[in-house]
């Protein structure tokens, strides 16, 4: 039976194992000891993206977030089962909140960040690539990492902010 996870950033669940990006044929696997390197940011549409959140997951389903550096930005969730609970939408992201990441990014160390221990049954792996003045990196963290880490945890909000329909 599937766990159900609460997470405070809303945004959740990835498989178990190593994760890349959609698009992407690069992986961070753990270690013998179960952690895993954040490194540098991998960026698709040849060098456009400013943001990337992804996370997929077997028995929820597959979130991507794509933020340009023109601003521009799409939001989609695909659950496992399809169906009416699927999203796909344009928003439109400022200068601003994207420095405001940046900054929270360098502030907290964010692409210092590395996973600590293996996962658990059912937990999400979601990356956050950022391409940012002061903040270009690939952070992979476990869902329960980014809830109880400060620094993941403030980053991800902001993110999760970004496509918060009022």
């Amino acid at each position: 039976m599937a766990k159900q996870l609460s997470c405070a950033c809303a945004l959740v669940l990835t498989s178990l194992g190593a994760c890349a990006s959609p698009g992407s044929s690069s992986t961070t696997a753990p270690d013998a000891s179960g952690a895993v390197s954040s490194g540098p940011a991998v960026h698709g549409a040849g060098g456009d993206l400013a943001l990337r959140w992804s996370v997929s997951q077997g028995l929820w389903g597959s979130e991507l977030f794509e933020v340009k550096r023109s601003g521009a930005a799409h939001y989609s969730f695909e659950p496992v089962a399809g169906g009416p609970d699927a999203k796909s939408f344009d928003v439109t992201v400022t200068q601003a909140q994207l420095d405001d990441i940046a900054e929270a990014a360098g502030r907290t160390g964010l692409c210092a960040e590395k996973s600590s221990r293996l996962g658990i049954p059912d937990e999400g792996r979601p990356t956050l690539e950022l391409s940012l003045p002061g903040a270009s990196c690939s952070v992979m963290l476990w869902d329960g990492e980014w809830e109880k880490r400060p620094g993941p945890k403030e980053v991800a909000a902001k993110v999760v902010a970004l496509h918060r329909k009022p």
